[in-house]
């Protein structure tokens, strides 16, 4: 739902559209998303991961 709210579409894991190109400033959040629609063996396992993750990149972590 990030990507889909900054970037107005879903992600397409085959054809996948960065965020920086909308902006510089979203490369780091940029890895939580493909991480997120990342193949089923590597993708993270939980809502509370993908918040872990965004709440570092806000806190500077």
């Amino acid at each position: 739902m990030l990507y889909e709210k900054l970037r107005g579409q879903r992600p397409d894991p085959g054809d996948y559209a960065s965020l920086t190109v909308i902006n510089d400033a979203l490369a780091p959040p940029e890895g939580v998303v493909t991480d997120a629609i990342a193949p089923f063996s590597k993708r993270m396992t939980s809502a509370r991961a993908i918040l872990d993750r965004l709440s570092n990149i806000a806190e500077g972590s």
